[in-house]
């Protein structure tokens, strides 16, 4: 979506500044693209939701084996 996105925008700035790109063209341009943005931030901001994870407990045993700080695994601890 995002690779033919910008060619369509490139090309609909023909269109928006209708022939010739001017002051007058190119204000309404500018116009016509922060209405666009806003819109679009609107309709983000009513659709996107993050829903929060519940967060599970992690048994002793696994946080054990978690790897360290440069993905490393720690030596496992001695039974004496």
């Amino acid at each position: 979506m995002g690779r033919t996105a910008a060619p369509i925008a490139v090309a609909c700035v023909g269109l928006i500044a209708v022939g010739t790109l001017t002051d007058t063209s190119f204000g309404r341009l500018l116009q016509v693209a922060a209405v666009l943005l806003f819109i679009g931030a609107v309709i983000s901001g009513i659709t996107i939701t993050n829903r929060a994870n519940p967060a599970e407990p992690v048994p002793g045993d696994v946080a054990a084996l978690r790897p360290g700080p440069f993905g490393t695994q720690p030596a496992p601890a001695s039974p004496d």
